[in-house]
């Protein structure tokens, strides 16, 4: 992350993309350092943050103070940020020049006599932890072994840990084996071809001359 002319872009760039942020910040992914023009920027956008902004700019200094705060707040001093994120670094650009410069950026905006309205009271105190951690070389392996064990993983298994859902339905089912009525034998009922028939399909199954229950359709 770069800083200055070489970037290509003139206060007023600096100036539109802040008051675009300002408008909208919940857009961007700050975490993942967007937007970049700003994140290349922030030792400048610290110094509007301050109220040191260029000549040609004073007649929008409060509205770009603010921008520039603002952006600061939550690019930099959003709860649970790490040591690179309070410093707007990633430890892929981080170098000792850049973290220098970076501090002595972000400490003369915190300390507590400039009276920021917007940054966190201990904003000092993270940039003061976030120096002390990155600038030593084995306590920044550390830290970076425990951002490394604190990332989520995906589970291997997610698909198949999801709560299965219900079947489409297919209407209606035929009931359980259990809830069935009895079966028929699979022969068809026939009147008896001898004189009772008449008193027996009166009694029904009752007068069947077999084993009540067991009758095995001899009609």
């Amino acid at each position: 992350m770069r800083d200055g002319a070489t970037l290509g872009q003139t206060p007023a760039d600096l100036a539109r993309e802040l008051l675009s942020f300002s408008q909208a910040p919940g857009k961007y992914a700050l975490r993942l350092g967007e937007p970049k023009s700003l994140f290349n920027r922030l030792d400048t956008v610290a110094q509007w943050a301050a109220g040191r902004l260029p000549a040609e700019l004073t007649p929008q200094v409060s509205q770009l103070t603010a921008a520039a705060v603002l952006f600061i707040q939550r690019a930099c001093f959003t709860p649970g940020n790490t040591h690179y994120q309070i410093l707007g670094l990633t430890a892929s650009t981080l170098t000792p020049e850049l973290l220098r410069t970076r501090y002595r950026s972000l400490i003369r905006l915190t300390h507590p006599d400039m009276g920021i309205a917007g940054l966190p009271p201990d904003a000092a105190g993270m940039v003061n932890r976030a120096l002390d951690v990155l600038s030593d070389d084995a306590a920044r392996q550390r830290y970076d072994d425990q951002l490394k064990k604190a990332k989520p993983r995906a589970h291997p298994h997610r698909q198949a840990l999801r709560t299965p859902q219900a079947p489409p339905s297919r209407g209606p089912q035929p009931p359980p084996a259990h809830m069935q009525p009895p079966p028929t034998h699979g022969v068809a009922w026939l009147p008896p071809p001898f004189p009772a028939r008449a008193a027996w399909a009166n009694a029904g199954w009752a007068s069947c001359p077999n084993t009540p229950g067991k009758c095995t359709g001899h009609w």
